[in-house]
């Protein structure tokens, strides 16, 4: 078992004032961890971070300049070890991948793609930096090891996440093996990843948007269950976390076809 979340260190979470993150964090509290908690969401994210004793910063990950600027907090004012640094934030847009717009584009990837990669551009020298083990997790997807119809963008960004941090973990692996990377690619989780108004966007296609809410909110894990088993995963190491057991069978189908080069079908069941 590994301390990355051991009373006294450091976590940094962005997407922290809702879903995912926000549990993250309220199960770090939990332990004894210091925060800094990152999000858009300015109103949420002040409450949350005083009733956790946390440290707040508006953050738009796509903008390498707000990463960096925590980063430099962290030199500057604190003085505990960095334990974890979440890549968290994201965002999804239903539709056929032929009616994404070019905003629909830019909306999804500035958040998937370039707020993991900024993440990593502005942190990963800071953990460089201490002897002491930490770990770099991002959340990607089910979607980023197989592809449902509907959501093509959405999938294209979170392959992207998994392949990044494959990556790191590649590149970290031997010189700075005190650096751990986890990607966590859970299913359905009841969030509200579909609520787009927040950011001012608007729904792709509204009847599958309908049926994507509907199922998370039917047959979605709670967060609590998604994050309890994340963190227990990679406290064991885990580059790979799966929060839920089923997204094998989906990998397997699509690892089938691969290998018997057979045309890609999505199974609905």
């Amino acid at each position: 078992m590994h301390d990355y979340f051991r009373k006294g260190k450091l976590a940094v979470i962005t997407g922290a004032a809702s879903g995912i993150g926000e549990q993250f964090a309220r199960m770090l509290y939990s332990r004894g961890m210091k925060l800094i908690l990152c999000d858009i969401e300015g109103e949420k994210l002040e409450s949350i971070s005083e009733e956790l004793n946390a440290h707040s910063a508006y953050c738009d990950v796509g903008s390498i300049k707000h990463l960096n600027d925590v980063a430099r907090l962290i030199q500057e004012k604190f003085d505990e070890e960095i334990g974890a640094i979440f890549a968290n934030a994201g965002v999804m847009k239903t539709g056929k991948i032929e009616d994404m717009s070019l905003r629909d584009w830019k909306f999804m990837i500035d958040v998937n793609i370039m707020g993991v990669a900024n993440t990593i551009s502005a942190f990963i020298p800071l953990l460089k930096s201490q002897l002491s083990p930490s770990r770099f997790i991002a959340t990607a997807s089910v979607a980023g090891l197989v592809s449902a119809p509907m959501s093509g963008a959405y999938n294209a960004t979170k392959h992207a996440v998994v392949s990044m941090c494959e990556t790191l973990h590649q590149e970290l692996f031997g010189e700075h093996s005190q650096i751990g990377v986890s990607v966590i690619c859970p299913g359905a989780v009841k969030t509200d990843i579909l609520n787009l108004e927040k950011y001012g966007e608007v729904e792709g296609d509204v009847k599958y948007h309908d049926r994507m809410r509907q199922l998370m909110a039917e047959r979605g894990l709670s967060t609590e269950t998604m994050v309890t088993r994340s963190l227990e995963q990679i406290e064991q190491g885990n580059f790979w976390v799966f929060p839920q057991d089923y997204v094998f069978d989906r990998f397997r189908a699509r690892s089938d076809a691969i290998l018997s080069q057979s045309d890609p079908k999505w199974q609905s069941k």
